[in-house]
Formats: structure tokens, sequence, C-alpha cells
């Protein structure tokens, strides 16, 4: 259950990548996509309030070596209004019209790097998601302008 947010997101996102995300179609799939993936994330919630907080290593290796992945309160509040919001700007957007082949696919790729590394234990991930944020928030408030008109204050590109 702790892969199933994450592995939904990106294995939709690489479909959809492939596909023109301006037909209808596409968008409703990664609409529903995304409200799996957000419903994915409240069942693991719910999970962790009720057994605390839930960890595995990725690939079956030693701790401390492998990839441990690990869902606690905060990182799941974190995760699911996260993409509450991207499922609302998507929903929004796919009922308006998308204007680009990407975007959808766009949305799930954001995500699924917003659900991947609060799962992770590192703070350096958690750092780079901070950062990343920033950088996600000038994408989406960007997304149909001419390119050049805004510039984020701080960047990391």
């Amino acid at each position: 259950m702790l892969v199933l947010p994450l592995g939904l997101a990106w294995f939709a996102a690489i479909t959809l990548a492939l596909l023109d995300g301006r037909r209808r179609g596409v968008g409703y799939a990664a609409v529903a996509a995304l409200a799996v993936t957000l419903a994915a994330l409240v069942r693991l919630s719910v999970d962790v309030l009720r057994g605390g907080p839930v960890q595995m290593v990725a690939g079956a290796w030693p701790t401390g070596v492998g990839i441990t992945l690990r869902a606690d309160v905060l990182g799941m509040s974190f995760a699911v209004l996260s993409v509450g919001v991207l499922l609302v700007a998507l929903a929004y957007e796919v009922l308006a019209g998308v204007r680009t082949r990407t975007f959808p696919a766009l949305v799930l790729f954001m995500a699924t790097g917003l659900t991947g590394p609060v799962h992770h234990r590192r703070c350096v991930q958690l750092l780079r998601l901070l950062r990343d944020r920033d950088d996600l928030g000038v994408v989406l408030t960007t997304y149909g302008e001419r390119p050049g008109r805004y510039a984020p204050a701080s960047s990391s590109w």
C-alpha cells in the first residue's frame, strides 16, 4: 500500500506523456488517475493515523543500504493536500479545455514528485521538495502565458 500512490501517478504520467493531452478523453483519464492516486493517499493516511508510521525498504535491501520509504502523519498530510490541489487545478483545466499537449502528464509528474519525496526518509529530499515546490508553482502560474512574461524571484534554474 505504501508504494501504490507513487506508482499510480508515475505510470499514469508516463502513459499520458505519449498521448495528446488536448483531447478530452486523455484529460478525463488524467483526472481519473489523479483521483485514484488521491484516494490511495487518503487510504494510506487512514492506515498511518490508526497504526502509526509505515515503513519499508525498496527492493528488499538491508536497512541502511536500500531506499527506505516511510509514511508518517506530517508527510501524508502534505501529500494529500498537494495532490488535492493538483486534482482541482487539473479538473478545472480539463473542463475549460487543455491548451497544451503535455499538461495532463505534467500535472501527474508533479504529483509523483510531490508524493515520492514525502515517503523518503532523508532530510535532503525534504529540502529538494521545498525547492521544487517553488519551481512547480512557477510552472503552474506561467502555464499558457507568453515565454519570459513571468520570472521567479528566486530559482534554481
